[in-house]
């Protein structure tokens, strides 16, 4: 094929066209930078960066048009990042469809500072880029308009928005320039309106061809396997041509259809795959074999995970099996082998180690590494029970690799109770992240959801706590949520989650670390180094389950639960049976026990007051001989402080004496005899002082132990002596000292005597005492043991009875379960049976919905002004036929009935009047449903009457053309939002209302009005407007047919056999007639009541939580509903 001008770029310093090939910059593979950060340059990337980099320097906006998967939002981002940061500062807006024009304003008002009283703008000398992403899929509003379009063409025209406050002031600002990028009308995206398209400069993206692909991915692993086998290295391009072939297979193949809307596939999952490559480590994958089993374990990952059937799996895994015989023909049945389960947590328990991507080879490795794993987690965790069986397992571990990914998010889908939450949790722990959850309260909504996000978004940025955000569908209270979480996957964040005055502490606490990785000082660069680091850490894991097939599940769970209970309940109440009777007899050995320890404390008190009286009686008597005692002893102690007067050689001189003087020697022999010697002499006596310590022996003998004849024999010296103190003293000093001492003694003796029967007394006393005291401390000693005796049976008692008590409440929680199970079973039997009969319906109307919808439509946009056989011939015979033809799926038999409206709303029209036959049933949905106000033919006035008593309570206007003030009374409804109906219409129809047939609603500023007659008149989106004309064949304009629904009300045969029976009771039967309107208002009434009720039921059991027999709010609506039916069907059948 030959190069076409889009092939060559226009070199203005050389003057000549060069290729753009020789511009596309080398790839240069840096294992530094992250898989999402990496951009391989090509021709389509370098060309949209060029026209890209002109349209910002003339400062014009521009936009890029592509399908999914086109790189567009990839190359922008890298354009815009490459731009220099001391002049322009970046903003990007992700929209979704539920984004409004206030989160678009709430979003740039952050981004920008007043600069003058209405100007505002990024900091002076810098230009806010706003790259907006998605553009076209916020969605059309009732009026046509996609909101936040036009906000933003507003503000690309004039410059300015008004301020959302009450008081609405313009606001201007400045120096905003923006880029963005969106994809084809189609699958959710919505056309632009032209004007606002035009003030862009708009391109589109191609498909990166073929050869683009291959060089991109092929450049992405050969530079990560250099370091690997010459063996790996060689195969890249085997991998790149397996890859792209499977990819295409596959697109082919599995189209997204109503029943797989999801079956998405674009350039991204092949990132995705080539994302799971460069995890590979030269350490583990050293062989083809190795290599070519984790390309398979990727590619299944990818796109084989999102798979609902067997057939599109088994579809599928041939394809690779296929691939890998067809290129690797030499390892297929390695790489074929199942189980296939990759992974990084065989090294989770060893702290410390590097986590290595790796092939676990078998379940029993993956449950042997969890069952560990799980332990752990029970132990620093809430326990979480969980039987890790091989479908677990895989689970797991595919949601860990998804957790370990950079900004790796799932979507979960699966009924209630299937351990969507519980593997969740468990891979969080095993990927070493922290897990985070909203909890709903009453009144909980978009506010405290951020409030919420804002403490996570801290945990992320400035704690740097890599966390995963577990969002289930319960969680999902306003659908607003979501938007929130589309932005938090698209962008990183939630657009002005945080004012400014809570953005300052944040920018304080990051910015050393911001400006230390390399960003500027600026507070926006500090700020998008936040987001970029929250977002890092930030792992979203959704987990939805389906509604009515989720309710069928919980009704099946409960009869499942009901037969386990009935056994357990059974084997519970013996087992209770068995701990009463042990209580019981723990209760007796408690009370004989305490008996015993009663009678020992008894005893024990009794001699601890034995004890104390004892004591009081050893007191006095003790005090009594000490007290007498005490008289003697002054003088004692007057005689050793005479003998302390004494010194050695005064001893020395009475021993010296060869013949001592008789009055020393008596005094001497006095000593002699109260120390015991046998021998009383003076020999005796000298021998006796010429011991070294003489002195000190006297002064500290023991008083007490000189016998009473020893006494007796001392007091006879003394006797004889005859000599005074005095004298002594002048005969021998030392000799007056001892005389002293002894007499001292001597009275001493002489009270020890008188005492000595009262000391002895209290010795005995005494001994009793002790005695007393040791039989006491036996006593508490066999009490002590008693009662530690009997607090072990008290413990025993105490831990039977819990163990009693516990299961008597669990045999309660299984009683009052029985009663529930009994009741959802028994109660919703009927209604078991029906909903599983809808879900089936609904499952194949599913796969039926393209051809229903496409019929229906057909008949809402051009059947109204058609008699009833010409309908009943296009609708059911022409149209089914072609499209049953073409192989269009349509519901069998196709009815418009099922379709458009249903009993409930069939029922309540005719309560109103509109007779029940098909065409007027028609009518009725051509009224109701279509998207023009209706234009009635109704020359019977069935339509009249109808909606005159359809709208009475809603404040219903009446006119005619030929009312002179009719254009007041319309004014008036359409500002109000009252319903309004024309009556007896002609074929003109005064084109004063043509605005308010095509509907042409303008906004501003707002406001939303509409141009009645020179007025502009503001519309609410409640008005109704009913045009009736009693002619049979009136000949409208064709103008006519397109601005209004014109329904022909013409009554049909059976229609009229109705009325002219109705007629005819009323006239014969009154009483009955006004039964039968009565009755048909109450059916309806009942009708929608029980549809209603089963509504609130099925929600009930859909989102309900833990164990679902528990649920005593679900148990009360299941009771109420059958009441209620029960009651609705009494009234019905009589």
């Amino acid at each position: 094929q030959l190069p076409t001008l889009y092939d060559f770029h226009f070199d203005d310093v050389k003057l000549k066209w060069v290729p753009w090939t020789n511009l596309v910059s080398k790839y240069v593979h840096d294992p530094q930078v992250k898989f999402i950060d990496i951009l391989v340059p090509t021709v389509d990337t370098t060309r949209i960066s060029w026209l890209l980099e002109q349209m910002v320097k003339i400062k014009h906006p521009v936009l890029l048009v592509g399908e999914s998967g086109t790189s567009k939002t990839a190359t922008t981002q890298n354009f815009l990042k490459n731009l220099s940061a001391d002049v322009n500062l970046l903003l990007t807006i992700n929209f979704s469809s539920r984004t409004t024009s206030m989160d678009v304003q709430r979003n740039l008002e952050a981004n920008v500072e007043k600069r003058t009283k209405v100007t505002y703008g990024p900091p002076m000398g810098k230009r806010l880029l706003v790259f907006i992403d998605d553009m076209n899929m916020p969605r059309v509003d009732e009026y046509g308009t996609q909101q936040p379009i036009a906000l933003l063409k507003l503000l690309l025209e004039k410059g300015g928005m008004y301020d959302r406050a009450k008081e609405l002031n313009y606001k201007i600002l400045k120096d905003l320039g923006f880029v963005a990028a969106m994809g084809k009308a189609g699958g959710g995206r919505n056309e632009v309106d032209p004007r606002f398209i035009s003030l862009f400069c708009v391109f589109n993206v191609t498909f990166p061809a073929q050869e683009s692909l291959f060089s991109i991915y092929t450049s992405i692993l050969k530079g990560h396997t250099l370091t690997f086998t010459e063996e790996l290295q060689a195969i890249c391009s085997k991998v790149t041509a397996a890859t792209l072939q499977l990819y295409e297979s596959i697109v082919v193949d599995l189209p997204p259809t109503p029943s797989k809307f999801h079956y998405i596939f674009n350039l991204r999952d092949l990132s995705r795959v080539y994302n799971g490559l460069v995890l590979a480590t030269p350490e583990r994958f050293q062989t083809v074999g190795q290599m070519i089993r984790l390309w398979r374990n990727e590619c299944l990952r990818v796109f084989h995970d999102r798979l609902i059937n067997e057939i599109d799996k088994t579809l599928v895994q041939g394809h690779i099996a296929k691939l890998i015989e067809e290129h690797f023909p030499s390892v297929l049945e390695q790489a074929i082998r199942d189980p296939i389960l990759f992974g990084d947590y065989r090294t989770f328990m060893n702290e410390g180690e590097p986590r290595i991507y790796e092939d676990i080879q078998d379940y029993e490795a993956a449950k042997a590494l969890f069952q560990e794993i799980l332990e752990e987690y029970n132990e620093f965790k809430a326990v979480l029970k969980l039987v890790l069986f091989d479908d677990a397992l895989e689970h797991l571990t595919r949601i860990h690799r998804i957790i370990r990914m950079d900004r790796g998010h799932a979507l979960l889908v699966g009924v209630g109770g299937s351990g969507k939450q519980s593997l969740t949790k468990l891979a969080t722990f095993t990927a070493n992240c922290e897990i985070f959850e909203i909890v709903l309260s009453r009144g909980y909504g978009e506010t405290n959801l951020r409030d919420d996000l804002k403490a996570l978004y801290l945990k992320l940025g400035i704690e740097n706590k890599p966390t995963v955000f577990l969002f289930t569908d319960a969680h999902v209270a306003e659908e607003g949520f979501l938007e929130l979480i589309n932005n938090m996957l698209t962008s990183g964040i939630v657009p002005a989650l945080f004012p400014d005055e809570e953005k300052e502490p944040i920018l304080g606490q990051i910015r050393d670390e911001a400006m230390k990785a390399g960003a500027s000082p600026a507070k926006e660069s500090i700020w998008q180094y936040f987001v970029n680091k929250s977002a890092n850490n930030l792992h979203i894991v959704m987990a939805q389950c389906k509604r009515l097939e989720g309710g069928l599940d919980k009704l099946k769970e409960a009869s499942i639960q009901l037969a386990e209970l009935n056994l357990k309940l059974a084997e519970q109440k013996i087992i209770l049976a068995e701990k009463t009777e042990a209580c019981e007899a723990l209760l007796a050995e408690i009370s004989i026990n305490t008996a015993v320890a009663e009678e020992k404390k008894q005893l024990a008190e009794e001699k601890a007051f034995e004890i104390e009286e004892q004591n009081k009686v050893i007191a006095v008597e003790k005090q009594d001989a000490e007290n007498s005692l005490a008289e003697a002893l002054p003088a004692l102690e007057a005689a050793r402080v005479a003998l302390q007067s004494l010194d050695k050689s005064d001893v020395t001189e009475i021993r010296s004496f060869a013949k001592p003087p008789r009055q020393v020697q008596t005094v001497c022999e006095c000593i002699l005899v109260m120390r015991g010697y046998k021998e009383i002499n003076w020999k005796s006596a000298k021998g006796m002082m010429s011991e070294a310590n003489f002195l000190k022996v006297l002064m500290e003998m023991d008083c007490d132990a000189i016998g009473q004849n020893q006494v007796k024999t001392v007091k006879g010296f003394l006797k004889n002596l005859n000599t005074s103190f005095d004298e002594m003293q002048a005969i021998s000093r030392a000799g007056a000292g001892m005389l002293k001492f002894v007499e001292a003694v001597m009275g001493y003796c002489d009270v020890a005597r008188e005492i000595k029967p009262k000391r002895e007394k209290v010795a005995r006393l005494e001994r009793n005492y002790y005695q007393s005291k040791r039989d006491l401390e036996k006593i508490q000693a066999e009490l002590a043991a008693i009662q530690r005796e009997l607090q072990a049976l008290s413990d025993r008692y105490e831990a039977a009875m819990r163990d009693k008590q516990q299961l008597q409440e669990e045999a309660e929680i299984m009683e009052r379960r029985l009663v529930a199970a009994d009741k959802l079973i028994s109660g919703l039997g009927s209604e078991n049976i029906r909903w599983t009969k809808d879900l089936e319906d609904l499952k194949t109307r599913r796969v039926r919905l393209l051809g229903d919808c496409l019929i229906c439509a057909a008949f809402l946009s051009y059947e109204g002004a058609f008699s009833s056989e010409f309908r009943s011939d296009m609708v059911y015979h022409e149209w089914q036929n072609d499209v049953l033809r073409r192989q269009i799926p349509l519901s069998q038999p196709f009815r418009l009935e099922n379709l458009l409206t249903d009993e409930v709303e069939i029922s309540r029209w005719g309560s109103e009047g509109l007779p029940p036959d098909e065409l007027s049933v028609q009518n009725g949905i051509l009224t109701t449903q279509a998207s023009r106000f209706p234009l009635c033919i109704d020359p019977q006035q069935q339509a009249l009457n109808w909606v005159k008593r359809k709208e009475a309570k809603t404040n219903l206007k009446i006119s005619s053309f030929n009312d002179p003030d009719f254009l007041k009374q319309l004014e008036m409804a359409i500002k109000y939002g009252f319903p309004f109906l024309f009556q007896d219409v002609d074929e003109y129809i005064d084109p004063v209302i043509d605005n308010v047939l095509e509907k042409n609603i303008e906004g501003q500023q707002g406001r939303y009005f509409i141009v009645l007659g020179d007025k502009e008149v503001d519309y609410d989106p409640n008005f109704k407007l009913y045009l009736n004309t009693k002619l049979s064949n009136p000949k409208y304009q064709p103008s006519v047919f397109g601005k209004s629904m014109v329904i022909n009300y013409t009554v049909t045969l059976s229609g009229l056999e109705d009325q002219l029976l109705s007629v005819i009771v009323a006239f014969e039967r009154k009483e009955l007639e006004e039964q039968r309107e009565r009755l048909i208002k109450e059916t309806s009434e009942n009708k929608k009541l029980l549809k209603d009720l089963e509504d609130s039921l099925l929600r009930e059991l859909a989102t309900s939580t833990g164990n679902m027999l528990d649920n005593v709010e679900l148990v009360e609506t299941l009771e109420e509903t059958k009441t209620k039916a029960t009651e609705v069907n009494g009234l019905q059948e009589s």
